[in-house]
């Protein structure tokens, strides 16, 4: 295998990890302002977040993509890791409910365009950055 090859596979695996990342630490900030008490923890008739919730790996995907996606693209990159969607309305239904209901964590850019409320570097951009 050449270098080159390796590079592509060990930066793809950082990808997936840096998803995965991002999921757990979405749910880690969110519990410990739960806990925490803060007043905008919980925003007004929403339920908190759980293991279960897509919430996180919507962040998650955003985070991995850099920029703005909208709903249909969010799909398929959480279909893409594996991320199951489960409930009673469709899936692309429940993630522009997740969406509009969370606007601590999200904001509307454009008609079915959405980002994240605040960026962060991550780690992959840091990775990235260090070996260009």
């Amino acid at each position: 295998m050449k270098l080159t090859d390796q590079i592509k596979e060990c930066k793809a695996k950082i990808v997936d990890l840096e998803f995965n990342l991002a999921v757990e630490r979405a749910v880690l900030e969110r519990l410990v302002a739960i806990g925490n008490g803060e007043k905008n923890a919980t925003p007004d008739k929403a339920r908190p977040i759980i293991a279960h919730s897509i919430v996180p790996h919507i962040r998650a995907a955003l985070l991995a993509k850099g920029k703005a996606m909208k709903v249909t693209q969010l799909l398929r990159a959480m279909q893409q890791k594996g991320v199951q969607i489960e409930g009673k309305t469709s899936p692309k239904r429940l993630i522009s409910s997740a969406l509009t209901r969370r606007k601590d964590l999200f904001k509307r850019v454009d008609r079915g365009l959405y980002d994240l409320k605040s960026r962060r570097p991550g780690l992959l951009d840091d990775l990235i950055d260090a070996s260009e």
